[in-house]
This record gives structure tokens, sequence and C-alpha cells, in this order.
């Protein structure tokens, strides 16, 4: 049964006036893969889908100069309902219950406070009374919450261990490895393991969730969660007792269902997105075991309390660059020409064609001699603390399908461009090139440049060997962002 999503909210634009101020992949397929999860959803719920026009809104914002300027964009992170965060690098101890500790963190820049407990079994050689000393050190716990953010339909969390002897963890070192190359397909495949577990919940509902990456700084050993909030594991197992297998033609699609089962599954999907726990105002609890020697089970509970807004940060006008590619058959061009300051980071927005020429880029490649030969045109940005972000430009359409011919466009003339934290993605990226991206805005950060990446790769067709290129193909631009 296939994993489904809904992506795509209406979103209002808060337009305000902003002045300049005066300062001297992986292969395609991978990058692909991840737009994909987001965009292309089940093609019969085809209704379901809104096209980026919602998004879309008209720039009025003057006084800027082009190329290389530096811009003023002072402003907090705003936390609205699709892009909120609340991260701390450490947390402060409330209470201590027998097992249970209670803790809180504060998120200076977007001003939000986030209550949570953890509960421990304790490690086997350890009571539990004795192991809570353990983890509550000076105030500061070492099993915390250091970030929980929603982004567009994903609930990302960042949870930290203070290890006494990290060489406890080498046991699962292979296992995390194996989470960071696969990603969302290990969630995906339902897949276990022996030595750790990862369960999630919204109230009593378990959702999909999977680890997305993970870090080893010194004895701390940081772990990436994400919960995709639009799909229940027991839809993505096919266990869910409201739904029955529908026969289709496969070489057809979903278009080949009878009159009875596209209606049944019409009628299921529209029950069962109105059914879904919303992430905001639900309980969110998730049970982590690592093994005995690292402290059994933990489980977290909290709860996003807080009026979290529709609509999204303030959009500002630039002249960030534009690039046009063409091979194969193939044409792209890209443009800047705005970006956000959102709970979750630095956005851009532009235009983003691309006509192609299939049959053109087969002749090519049998001219050229080649496997596959791709060309990419995305973002790379860098800040003043020495940090280096991919941005890749997503499409904002989802699949239009005429409903007399049955056809599929799709409108792909806005973009939207947000960091690539995908694991899997980056530790793709990080291996190929001598570039090391990183999965998240670093705090503290006063500007940050940008400019448009060609990226290519070349697979010969007769040793297979890969062949991966990036350049710059537009003017940096800076914007000052503190």
């Amino acid at each position: 049964m296939d994993n489904l999503y809904k992506y795509l909210n209406e979103i209002e634009t808060d337009f305000s006036e902003f002045e300049e101020e005066s300062l001297s992949p992986e292969e395609v397929s991978k990058i692909n893969s991840r737009i994909n999860k987001k965009i292309n959803r089940r093609k019969k719920n085809s209704n379901k889908a809104l096209t980026w026009a919602g998004r879309a809104a008209v720039i009025t914002l003057c006084c800027l100069a082009v190329g290389g300027g530096v811009y003023a964009a002072t402003t907090l992170r705003k936390n609205t309902s699709d892009n909120l965060r609340i991260k701390s690098s450490q947390s402060e101890t409330i209470s201590e219950d027998g097992n249970k500790v209670t803790k809180k963190i504060y998120d200076e820049e977007t001003g939000s406070e986030l209550i949570y407990e953890v509960f421990t079994d304790g490690a086997s050689e350890t009571d539990a009374s004795s192991f809570i000393e353990q983890i509550n050190k000076a105030g500061v716990g070492n099993a915390e919450i250091r970030r929980i953010s929603k982004q567009d339909t994903f609930i990302k969390i960042d949870v930290n261990f203070e290890l006494d002897d990290i060489s406890k963890f080498e046991p699962l070192r292979e296992t995390f490895d194996y989470f960071v190359e696969q990603g969302y397909c290990v969630a995906a495949n339902q897949e276990t393991f022996d030595n750790f577990s990862l369960t999630s919940r919204f109230d009593d509902t378990e959702m999909l969730s999977w680890v997305n990456n993970y870090n080893i700084d010194g004895n701390n050993l940081s772990i990436e969660i994400f919960i995709d909030t639009l799909t229940t594991k027991a839809l993505n197992d096919g266990t869910d007792p409201n739904w029955h297998e529908v026969e289709y033609d496969p070489e057809i699609g979903p278009d080949s269902l009878s009159a009875e089962d596209a209606q049944f599954e019409a009628d299921y999907f529209e029950n069962y997105y109105a059914s879904l726990p919303d992430p905001l105002n639900s309980t969110i609890s998730f049970d982590l075991f690592l093994g005995d020697d690292l402290g059994g089970t933990y489980t977290f509970v909290t709860k996003l309390d807080g009026n979290y807004e529709n609509g999204t940060n303030e959009r500002y006008s630039i002249d960030g660059g534009k690039a046009e590619i063409e091979w194969y058959g193939q044409k792209k061009s890209l443009s800047i020409d705005s970006y956000s300051i959102e709970a979750n980071g630095l956005q851009f927005y532009g235009s983003y064609l691309w006509d192609e020429d299939w049959d053109a880029y087969e002749a090519e490649k049998e001219k050229q001699g080649v496997f596959s030969y791709v060309e990419e045109l995305r973002i790379r940005a860098w800040d003043d603390l020495g940090n280096y972000y991919l941005l890749i430009p997503e499409p904002g359409s989802c699949a239009i399908i005429d409903p007399e011919t049955g056809e599929i466009t799709y409108d792909a003339s806005e973009y939207v461009a947000s960091l690539c934290d995908a694991g899997n993605d980056l530790s793709w990226q990080n291996e190929e090139s001598d570039i090391k991206y990183s999965s998240q805005w670093a705090d503290g950060i006063s500007q940050i440049t940008f400019a448009i990446e060609r990226f290519t790769r070349t697979e010969d067709g007769t040793t297979r060997e890969v062949t991966i290129t990036t350049e710059l193909v537009s003017d940096p631009v800076t914007i000052d962002v503190k």
C-alpha cells in the first residue's frame, strides 16, 4: 500500500516595508525522491492537491539594489502553524518523581518554551532511583530534547544523550549508519532491529517515524527523529481496519479501479485525513530503546502548547540572480526573487522552468556514450561562521489531472527552496563533494551568502564511472540576518 501524504496548505503572506542598509546528487533519483515524497501524492486523490498558486504572492517591497549587495533583514523568527521551532542548547530540570524527570527548554530566537517529561526503565545493572541521579546533573539532564520543530508535514525532534562511556554506542553504529543511508525507506519498509527501536505517537495514534541523522561529539550522542504527521503506522502497514485492498491494473494505475473501489478509496481517504490527530493539539510521545548498556528505553512526552497562527513570516524581495542550463534536449532556468526567515531558517522563492525532450535526451546519451547524465540548478549558501548549506528548489505543484482526458500536468513555475536536511541526501552530497553541508541552520549567524549552483553527474556507458562537478553560476549575494 502506498504511503500517503497531503502537501501544500494555502498560506497568507504578510507584507511589510523593507529598507536597504548601506554596507561596504546522489543520483538525480535521490534528489527527485525527496521532492516526489512531498508533492507527488496518490493520483486518484488529486482533489486533495493544491497548486503552488495558493502560496504565491506578489512582492511589493522596494529599495533593493541588484548584484552582490548586502541587505538588512532584522527580524525575530516567528513561529507559525506550518513552520515552528523550539530549540535550546540545554534544558532546565523542573522536578523529579521516581523514574520521571520534568524539564523545560526555551528558544531565545522564537520566544517559545517547551515543557516535557523523560521516563526511563534504567540500565540493567542500575535501579531506577540511582539512574535518575545519573541523568540529572546540576539542573542539566543528560537525556533531553534539544529541538522540536514542525515544517510543513513533518515534526522533527533532536534528542541528546550525555553518555558516561561513548564506546557503549559502538554496537549501534552500524544500525544508525544504515538509518542515515536509507532515510525514510527504513520506516516505509517497516524494518526492525534487535538493538534499537523507535515508536512515536500523537495521543494514542502511532505515527510513521524514523531516525534521519545522528551525531557524536565527545560523550554526547544526538539523534534526529522525523515524524510524518500525515501517515499513521497502520496506514503504512496496511493494518488499518477501515481499509481493504482495492484491485487495479498496475499497467494503467489507479484509473483502472472499478467505480465501487474508486468510491471506497475516495471515501476512505476523506475520512482518514479528517480523523488524523492534530500535532499542534496532541500529546507527542516517543520511545527510544538504545539497549540496556545505554539506559534501556527512554520515553519522552510533550505537547506543542501555544497559539500558532497560519501564514508565513515576512517575505523580502531581492535580486538573487538567475541561471539557465541546456543539456541533452532539456532546458532549465532558475531565479531567486525573494526570501523569508522562517522559524526553521532561510527559505528562497522564485521562478523555476523546465522544458523537457526525452527523445532528444536518449539520442544524445547514445551519441555521447554515457549511461546517464543530469544537470540540476540548486542553491548553495554559506554563513559567516564557516558553515555550508544546500537548498534544493522544490516546484510547488502537485499533479494536476484533466478530469476528461486523465492527462497529468505540473505547474512548476513557482518554487520554494528550503534547507536540504534529509540525512541520506546530505550523507551522499558530503561524500561526493569537498563541501560538508549542514543539516540545520546554525545559531548566531550574522550574514548568509548564497548563489545558484550548477550540479552535473555523468555515468560512463562503458565503465560506469561517475563524474560529479559543481560550480557557481550566479554572482554571490549576501544578506544580513541579525
